[in-house]
């Protein structure tokens, strides 16, 4: 009853949302001219705008993001697509550090720009595409002719990575110095007396693994050194198959004739993993055998001892990511690709 009386003695309820309609009343104009004022749009005097926008702003007036999407023909959201790696569901992924930093840092950059994420479930049709407003997609982590790509293009939606696809170099990227940081981490082995060193990857078809083997084999070539590479399992893997890989890859290694002084793992979680199957073997970390991982987390200072990795910093590159996909939407030449820095974190392990 309290708020019958209030509408019919034309107050409103508090919590109500002032319309575009409410300032046209109170302005005593048409829906049209307040549309236009607000929009800069149409041909209205000069008298009327100042009119419209005082009213709109005596009354608190708030465009909402649909109707301001419907007149710039924007959502002003933009999709985080995760990668689809084996048997991992999206959820998984969401709960790695790496995904998790990144789709918080996304969200942050683009709550700068009044813009929203959304984290897109699989997609593997345009009609898939289709059941999600957004103005341009983040792909992360894109595999070998990544069919997301023809997608999107199909779609006509603006999209940019967080990795590189070498199969699609017109399209920006954003991705960490993985040859500095290879350096670095190369270097500061083989001065830790490291002679043979193994490089042990999930089976998943990055671009970043094959340039950071690929270099460091060259790296290694006149410094005495020899780099193998190995893939811990097939491509059909969960997440605890792909541990159990790592382990079991690890404890071949050291039981052979030419057993490696060093191993680094290229993978989210490995370190720790190939630590604990070294001390299986009674092989100490790191008198017998350095252990070291590409990218940092938690995994690294939890495990015993604490595991020198690379910080691939997934915040920086996920704000680059988020600048370069607003400047594609709003048509604004991107700066090319972005090279993010990586930094080594020496622990006890080597």
């Amino acid at each position: 009853m309290a708020e019958q009386r209030k509408a019919q003695s034309g107050q409103r309820s508090p919590s109500a949302r002032i319309t575009i309609q409410d300032v046209a009343t109170e302005a005593g104009v048409s829906l049209t001219t307040v549309s236009h004022v607000l929009n800069g749009k149409g041909r209205v005097d000069a008298r009327t705008r100042d009119h419209v926008r005082t009213v709109a702003d005596r009354l608190g007036y708030v465009p909402s993001r649909t109707a301001r999407g419907l007149a710039s023909g924007r959502s002003y959201t933009i999709g985080l697509s995760l990668p689809q790696l084996a048997g991992l569901a999206p959820g998984e992924l969401l709960d790695s550090e790496w995904y998790g930093r990144v789709v918080v840092a996304s969200s942050q950059r683009a709550l700068d720009h009044q813009y929203a994420v959304a984290v897109l479930p699989g997609f593997t049709a345009t009609k898939d595409l289709n059941r999600y407003s957004v103005d341009g997609v983040v792909i992360l982590d894109p595999v070998h002719d990544d069919p997301r790509f023809a997608l999107l293009e199909r779609s006509r939606i603006p999209h940019v990575t967080v990795g590189r696809d070498p199969s699609h170099p017109d399209v920006p990227a954003v991705r960490p110095d993985a040859l500095g940081g290879a350096t670095a981490l190369l270097t500061h082995l083989a001065e830790r007396g490291a002679r043979r060193i193994l490089m042990l990857s999930a089976p998943v078809e990055w671009q970043y693994v094959q340039d950071t083997v690929t270099h460091a084999r060259l790296w290694s070539a006149h410094r005495g050194v020899t780099v193998h590479h190995g893939i811990a399992g097939d491509k059909q893997f969960t997440r605890e198959s792909l541990y159990a890989n790592v382990r079991r890859a690890t404890v071949t290694a050291l039981r052979g004739a030419e057993s490696p002084d060093a191993i680094v793992g290229m993978f989210e979680g490995f370190g720790a993993a190939i630590a604990a199957a070294a001390a299986a073997t009674s092989c100490s970390v790191p008198a017998d055998v350095r252990v070291a991982q590409d990218t940092d987390d938690r995994s690294t200072l939890a495990a015993s001892p604490a595991i020198t990795a690379l910080d691939q910093h997934p915040d920086q590159q996920a704000r680059a990511a988020v600048d370069l996909l607003l400047d594609l939407i709003a048509e604004r030449t991107p700066v090319g690709d972005v090279v993010t820095p990586v930094t080594l974190r020496v622990r006890a392990s080597t």
